[in-house]
């Protein structure tokens, strides 16, 4: 072998070394700011000591605020990296809302504190949400993307995966099914239609094509806790009064559907004298936004967070942040929260952005001495002050339902009462609310009296565990639960957007195996 190509291969497997230390460094480095921010965490909020160690450990963040701009202009020919600077921390959000960079983002609604989702160009909103998606997925799942991994193993099984290309990120599970939007369909015995495949069950398919195949419509559950499902055979029965004269006015075929799952464990109710909390399922008329009257499943729970005088509170009476977030984990362990708003993979609690910490002053963060947090916790002197989980004069609403006027189904929002009396320490009341849209209005009042089938909505309300679906032909199904791929992950859902085509009318031309082509 020739001496220049032995001195090829030793600088490329030097090379390659460099990196495996490079990264070796790397990760060694990751882990040692982990443990700096959770010794932090112990000792203070967790909120506060996220701000401490930007601001001591941070070398990024302690730069000065001239140093920043002038990288951040020059970033500016890529709005899609400015707005993921502006999602890390305050600080960077504050810069990118100068002036001088503003006016690289195509967002209109800046001067009033408010940002449109639909006001960036559709190629940048794409890759936004790639990166957004991305960012928090597991490294299998990433294996299925053509993002960067880490590896050389990992690297080796990506470049084989041939579907990587095609991976789009979409919010609908059933259009991220490209094959089903060209394949064929099978048949559903429940409902008499043609369905794609994302629509059945796995154990669906080696059943009888005309008999015994139903669909997820029918098959699945929605999950009110871990206890009671509903399906929507409940909603049939229900409807079939209505059209039987058996309920005569509208409200009293509304309130006679009732659900409720009474299991101990449920109950938070006040211990004095106070009405059980069970969680249940009522049908309600609700108007979605741009369409007309609209039946739909309502799954709610109440929870009370009972005795709160062993909670610790300032003087001026303001609980600890920290006790909350211990309170409403309670909540999550006991109740049906999961099933009706389950966490985000990275681990943050729902209920907390209930009370904004930019501009609520109800709660108290411990380690709070300096900081832009600081300001709030001036207020607590000598004086003594009544206790209260929510401030009369806070500029916050204390609820959390992201786009819900856009047909998006949860909310959590907070109460308080005084079941002791005015001077005691009150109770805080948190209320957890799912819905799921049944039907329209006008085909309950058709005098035709046409069949009400489980809308797309509904497809995707439905428990994964309770009739796991085919895996995906791109991405996987992932069980890791800190992956933003999580099978689980609470997913909104769009009413006013048009979705798949999930039925198409049998006319009963299949084939062998049950399929239908697709035309």
């Amino acid at each position: 072998m020739p001496i220049w190509m032995q001195w090829i291969q030793w600088l490329s497997l030097f090379s390659f070394a460099n990196r495996e230390c490079l990264e070796d460094l790397q990760n060694r480095q990751r882990e040692q700011r982990f443990a700096m921010l959770h010794h932090l965490q112990r000792t203070m909020d967790p909120l506060i000591a996220a701000q401490v160690y930007n601001n001591q450990h941070s070398t990024l963040y302690r730069l000065p605020d001239e140093l920043l701009l002038l990288v951040l202009r020059s970033l500016g020919r890529d709005p899609v990296a400015l707005c993921c600077l502006r999602r890390v921390s305050r600080r960077f959000r504050q810069l990118v809302n100068e002036p001088s960079v503003r006016r690289y983002i195509p967002m209109s609604c800046f001067n009033r504190g408010f940002e449109s989702p639909h006001t960036m160009a559709c190629k940048d909103k794409q890759q936004l949400r790639r990166h957004l998606q991305t960012d928090g997925m597991c490294d299998k799942c990433k294996l299925w993307c053509n993002v960067p991994v880490r590896g050389w193993s990992r690297k080796v099984t990506q470049s084989f995966n041939s579907c990587k290309q095609r991976w789009i990120p979409c919010r609908c599970k059933f259009e991220c099914d490209l094959y089903s939007r060209h394949g064929p369909q099978f048949h559903c015995s429940a409902c008499n239609m043609h369905h794609i495949d994302s629509a059945f069950s796995r154990a669906s398919f080696s059943l009888d094509r005309r008999t015994e195949r139903r669909c997820l419509g029918y098959e699945g559950r929605i999950r009110l806790c871990r206890h009671v499902g509903i399906g929507w055979s409940a909603v049939e029965d229900h409807i079939a009064k209505w059209r039987t004269g058996k309920l005569t006015t509208w409200e009293a075929w509304l309130d006679d559907f009732n659900i409720e799952c009474r299991h101990p464990s449920h109950d938070t109710g006040c211990s004095y004298g106070g009405a059980p909390t069970w969680p249940r399922a009522r049908l309600r008329n609700r108007k979605w936004h741009g369409e007309p009257d609209t039946v739909v499943l309502s799954l709610e729970w109440s929870a009370h967070s009972g005795d709160t005088d062993a909670f610790r509170w300032t003087a001026a009476g303001r609980p600890f942040a920290s006790d909350l977030r211990t309170l409403f984990r309670k909540f999550r362990q006991q109740g049906p929260v999961e099933a009706l708003t389950p966490m985000y993979p990275s681990g943050d609690l729902l209920e907390m952005v209930c009370f904004d910490p930019n501009k609520c002053r109800c709660l108290h963060y411990q380690g709070n001495k300096q900081g832009d947090l600081e300001k709030w916790d001036m207020a607590d002197g000598p004086q003594q002050g009544p206790k209260s989980f929510l401030c009369h004069d806070c500029p916050v609403d204390h609820r959390f339902s992201p786009g819900y006027r856009r047909g998006l189904t949860w909310a959590i929002w907070m109460c308080q009462h005084w079941p002791k009396g005015p001077l005691a320490a009150p109770c805080l009341i948190t209320t957890y609310r799912y819905r799921v849209k049944v039907c329209d209005k006008g085909i309950l009042t058709d005098t035709g009296n046409p069949r009400a089938y489980p809308p797309h909505g509904w497809f995707h309300a439905l428990d994964p565990d309770a009739c796991p679906r085919p895996p995906g032909h791109l991405l996987p199904l992932c069980k890791e639960r800190h992956c933003m791929n999580h099978y689980k992950r609470p997913r909104t859902y769009n009413h006013a957007l048009q979705p798949v085509a999930l039925y198409t009318p049998c006319d009963c031309n299949e084939t062998a195996s049950g399929k239908r082509p697709r035309k």
